[in-house]
């Protein structure tokens, strides 16, 4: 009782047994559902592991830009299911260690796939990690031999760079250039070391030729100078460069100051603005054969081109261009399923894809093949000369 007024007045207590604490849980559930229905589900997470430090960045920063592009324009179409895809970068710093690290974070991050890395010295040390947590990965820019003709999760969009070998010591023969000196970074030797091996052997099949090679590893500080003068003593009658664009630039401009006249052949690797920006002058004639054409007049390239270029504030290049199309084909099989088995079956079976330039088919093993173009580097800038079709 309670007093009111002066009087005392009964308090009725109601008791309601169907309010008992399992149906409160039930409308509490009940409650906690129709919340979570109306909030948005998990975004869907992909990697990328890149250089964006020391020697490479060049090639990881167009990549992961390119990766970035093809990321925002898929979430400014709804996402992937409704989920908005989120991006998680992860530099590997051109290091084993660090490459080992970034990929761990990536898996502890539970991603479910993978662009990059971007160099083939970084891809055999992390192929193994992401088979054994079957990661399915698509490189951009990987092209070395190695990792050829292996059915696991490890794919590209770039083919195996002893095709440009073949092409490039049939093109010097057809020169009629008898000798070849093979300069190489050695700091990136499951890419140079291929290379210069299918070269040579290529080569020398034709009667009275040789080739012979000077290695370095590239590091802040070396002394191009001294490399310069061991090329000079060599002689050849044209010069092979298997290096980064800033690497080619300086060995360039070291040779300049003999003033050299030997023709040089450079590798895809080469081909990022840093060739031009730091080589100037030095680098004017430097053949070179890729499966990238800058000069690419089709509509779907140049509207990539546009968009980058106002979306970043340069221009493309055969990085950033690959970096979009191993996203975009990675963010397509991640439509048809999100477990790996059904992200690697689906990225087969979607081959072959349009591209930016040319299609991209797919073998059993996730290599591809691809018309090369002979780029020459004319007044400053990149000029397709010829396409090749590589028998």
């Amino acid at each position: 009782m309670q007093l009111q007024n002066g009087y005392f007045k009964r308090t009725i207590i109601v008791y309601r047994p169907w309010l008992t604490r399992p149906v409160l849980a039930v409308a509490v559930a009940v409650v906690v559902l129709v919340l979570g229905a109306c909030s948005p589900p998990e975004p869907l997470k992909v990697g990328m592991i890149a250089g964006l430090t020391g020697r490479v960045t060049d090639m990881g920063v167009a990549g992961r830009d390119g990766v970035l592009l093809a990321v925002e324009e898929a979430n400014a179409r709804g996402g992937i299911d409704g989920r908005k895809i989120t991006l998680i970068v992860r530099d590997d710093k051109q290091d084993k260690e660090q490459c080992l690290l970034a990929i761990s974070q990536l898996i502890a991050q539970g991603v479910a796939g993978v662009v990059g890395p971007m160099t083939s010295a970084m891809a055999v040390i992390v192929v193994p990690e992401i088979n054994a947590h079957a990661i399915p990965t698509i490189s951009p820019t990987v092209s070395t031999g190695l990792l050829e003709g292996a059915d696991d999760y490890f794919f590209r969009v770039i083919p195996v760079s002893t095709e440009a070998a073949q092409i490039a010591a049939d093109y010097a023969y057809k020169q009629q250039y008898k000798s070849l000196l093979v300069i190489r970074d050695q700091g990136n030797s499951a890419y140079t070391d291929p290379w210069y091996q299918v070269l040579k052997k290529r080569f020398e099949s034709y009667e009275g030729t040789r080739v012979e090679t000077l290695s370095y590893v590239s590091r802040h500080g070396y002394d191009f100078l001294e490399l310069a003068e061991d090329i000079i003593g060599n002689r050849a009658d044209c010069l092979v460069i298997l290096a980064n664009a800033l690497d080619t630039a300086l060995i360039s401009q070291q040779l300049a100051k003999f003033k050299n006249d030997t023709p040089i052949i450079a590798s895809e690797w080469s081909l990022t603005e840093d060739l031009v920006e730091f080589g100037g002058r030095t680098v004017e004639g430097i053949r070179l054969f890729h499966s990238f054409n800058p000069n690419s007049d089709k509509d779907t390239y140049r509207a990539f081109a546009l968009n980058f270029q106002k979306r970043f504030g340069y221009s493309a290049d055969f990085a950033s261009a690959y970096g979009y199309t191993a996203m975009t084909i990675l963010l397509d099989a991640l439509e048809k399923g999100t477990t790996s088995e059904e992200v690697k079956d689906a990225i087969l079976q979607g081959s072959p894809y349009a591209g930016l330039q040319q299609s991209i088919r797919f073998d059993g093993y996730g290599d591809v093949k691809r018309k090369y173009t002979l780029v020459e580097i004319r007044n400053g800038k990149s000029h397709s000369v010829v396409e090749y079709v590589h028998e």
